[in-house]
């Protein structure tokens, strides 16, 4: 069996994240979170075809350098004119049955080898937080009879969430079938025709699953993975530890990375190779990707810092909000994080002038 990763959207929600770079290289762990995906498939599918499209040299790049199983090929999608139409481009090497992996999700082998060994067409599925912003599934027992795609009203929580097992009939479908209301081949709504047909069943998700759709979602990705994987402290190769300096909880902090006197690091915090953390600074279960910079006794919380981000010295990334929950303006929408605790998201090459106060929720670039 062969598996099929959507990985060509430019991710717009994701900003100023995936400015400069696409979505399935952000870093999980200190790991591009593609690299899960991957090593999740290997052993399990006889090869695997990323469709690409926005910034599609890096990524490409990414794949060729990345050595291991499972075999690699790549797809390019030209035009972003959505999923279904990124299925349909890889259409040659897809024979008798796939699996179909949205590119911004993380899934387990748990939920992954039931996908394989499904009789036939098979959604995997669980309840979600918001339903209106993924296909909601209308289930007779097992049998999935209807997708309805993004409802204002949703009659349930139980939606689709990103890996489809799919054979050859999928593609009259996609090929026929009229754009959506957002002028794009969708693949839900061809799995929906399929589903009306009684030709789809669902499995529901076990593992562990996250989603990177909007910038934030970074940090719940990446204290998800350290609290599973990693326990205390790792140091890099090369890592620098000041005097006084106190690390606390899980923190990875990857090779050169600098520590100053007296600095604070408390987890679930990942550093980045290279970055450097002044005297005196405090950081509290944040992500610095590499190169990033919090200068002397700057401080800075549940909040993400670009590759070579500076927050200077005596700024405050604040992650204590006036509400219950942290709301976010993302593309003129005001959205609701979810989050109790969420400081700022800094694209790359981001400077925080000295003294700054960044309240929560704040998204900045350097563009």
């Amino acid at each position: 069996m062969r598996a099929l990763i959507l990985a060509a959207g430019a991710s717009t929600r994701a900003w100023p994240l995936t400015a400069t770079r696409p979505k399935p290289l952000l870093p999980v762990a200190n790991r591009p979170h593609l690299e899960y995906l991957l090593a999740g498939l290997a052993g399990r599918v006889d090869e695997v075809i990323v469709v690409i499209g926005y910034r599609a040299a890096e990524l490409r790049r990414w794949l060729l350098e990345r050595r291991g199983p499972p075999r690699i090929r790549t797809v390019l999608q030209a035009e972003a004119r959505g999923t279904g139409d990124a299925v349909l481009q890889a259409r040659r090497h897809l024979k008798r049955e796939f699996l179909v992996l949205n590119g911004d999700d993380l899934f387990e082998p748990v939920d992954i080898d039931p996908m394989i060994a499904a009789p036939g067409c098979a959604v995997l599925v669980a309840p979600v937080a918001d339903p209106r912003n993924r296909g909601v599934v209308r289930l007779h027992g097992r049998r999935i009879v209807d997708i309805l795609e993004k409802p204002r009203r949703p009659p349930s929580r139980l939606a689709a969430i990103g890996m489809y097992r799919l054979d050859g009939a999928i593609f009259p479908v996609l090929r026929d079938q009229p754009l959506s209301s957002r002028g794009e081949n969708e693949l839900t709504q061809a799995i929906a025709v399929l589903a009306r047909r009684g030709r789809v069943e669902a499995v529901r998700r076990a593992g562990l699953w996250y989603a990177l759709g909007y910038p934030w979602d970074l940090l719940r990705a990446n204290h998800l993975q350290l609290r599973r994987f990693h326990r205390g402290v790792s140091l890099g190769a090369g890592a620098e530890v000041g005097r006084d300096a106190a690390l606390r909880g899980t923190v990875l902090v990857d090779d050169g990375v600098v520590l100053g006197s007296r600095c604070r690091v408390h987890g679930p915090s990942a550093l980045g190779a290279g970055a450097r953390i002044g005297a005196g600074a405090r950081v509290v279960a944040s992500v610095l990707l590499p190169g990033a910079v919090v200068e002397e006794d700057a401080i800075v919380e549940h909040s993400v810092l670009g590759a070579g981000a500076r927050v200077g010295a005596g700024a405050r990334l604040s992650s204590r909000p006036k509400a219950a929950t942290v709301k976010v303006r993302v593309k003129g929408r005001l959205i609701d994080s979810g989050l109790k605790r969420l400081g700022a998201i800094l694209g790359d090459r981001t400077d925080v002038s000295p003294g700054a106060v960044l309240n929560p929720g704040t998204l900045q670039s350097c563009e």
